[in-house]
């Protein structure tokens, strides 16, 4: 019997095509991913969508965004995603991540022995209420539905979000998160219980709670039953310095922003995933999905941004040469991810 071979599986989100196009650049900008390219095919590939969160699903399950209701809840209510087709043939799977649009609650894990989502809670919790739970609101609000079949909805969607962040926060790999992200989550993670008890026995108090307090601002209010106003205003003023100093950043085009949560970056990870393969003890496959191109202007990252000036005379060099017509910025974060190979 041939021995099955090992597999992973690297999304760089927001590589570019002509990134991969050009061997002779890529042997310039990033040699350890044109050796992986210089051994296989490339293949510009188009997209059925033009958004991490459309595309997600079709990856995972051949099917299109709005297929089996649609790309809000990921691969929940999907027939099936690939890595369970691996899983029963016998292949050890693992995921690692840092992308929030992979989400918990989603059901990307399905398939996985075990996850390593290197997110911001805080992040997931905020995106699930402005894309399903406000919506759930708004239905009511326009007369299509009862109050008490929206909290119907939003209580089934909100436990299983917080039980899902407790399941997976437990068998994530920490060492891969960077410290705020581990202080912040573990915080978010001690919260859910009580959010899960408040649900049980007030689940009004939720739908309360989400009509009267910005998405952004739930996570800290996480099993609290009352919330005094000082409090309320002190949140609001933190939120409101945050936002605005991003809005500011973007206004007068400075070339790098906060980001409205904790950034992971594939160097986290990288001795957390060689881990994982060397404990593998049968055939494995492992499926990551970094955001280093993807978020190249961050600035919640400001040592790491200072770090990648080291791959700036190498970028010139290949500017002279005409290898690259990308922005510093974007090569910078592609080559630091490029070092994660070698």
């Amino acid at each position: 019997m041939t021995e099955r071979p090992n597999a992973l599986l690297y999304l760089i989100d927001a590589l570019k095509f002509d990134v991969v196009a050009d061997i002779a650049a890529m042997r310039v900008l990033t040699p350890a991913l044109a050796r992986v390219a210089e051994r296989g095919i490339t293949r510009r590939v188009v997209a059925n969508a033009q958004s991490t969160q459309f595309v997600l699903p079709s990856l995972f399950s051949q099917t299109y965004p709005l297929d089996y209701g649609g790309y809000n809840n990921g691969i929940r209510e999907r027939p099936a995603s690939f890595v369970e087709c691996l899983q029963r043939a016998g292949y050890e799977t693992h995921l690692v991540g840092t992308c929030n649009q992979m989400g918990i609650s989603l059901s990307y894990d399905r398939g996985f022995d075990t996850v390593h989502s290197a997110v911001d809670y805080r992040h997931l919790i905020r995106y699930r209420i402005e894309k399903t739970l406000q919506y759930e609101i708004s239905l009511i609000d326009q007369g299509e539905q009862t109050e008490a079949e929206a909290i119907g909805k939003i209580a089934t969607d909100m436990r299983l979000l917080l039980e899902t962040v407790i399941s997976v926060d437990g068998q994530t790999d920490k060492s891969m998160w960077p410290r705020r992200l581990r202080k912040l989550n573990d915080r978010i993670v001690a919260a859910c219980p009580g959010e899960l008890e408040i649900l049980e026995k007030s689940p009004e108090s939720i739908l309360r709670k989400l009509r009267t307090m910005p998405s952004s601002l739930i996570w800290r209010s996480l099993g609290l039953t009352k919330i005094g106003r000082l409090q309320r205003l002190h949140w609001r003023i933190r939120e409101s310095l945050n936002w605005r100093t991003r809005e500011f950043f973007l206004t007068v085009g400075f070339p790098l922003f906060p980001l409205g949560y904790i950034q992971t970056l594939t160097a986290d990870t990288t001795k957390g995933l060689k881990s994982i393969v060397a404990g593998a003890k049968k055939p494995w496959f492992v499926h990551t999905h970094f955001m280093d191109a993807h978020d190249c202007r961050s600035l919640s990252r400001p040592f790491r941004s200072l770090y990648r000036l080291k791959f700036l005379p190498r970028w010139l060099r290949a500017k002279r040469a005409n290898l690259t017509p990308r922005k510093f910025l974007y090569d910078a974060a592609l080559m630091d991810v490029d070092q994660q190979f070698e």
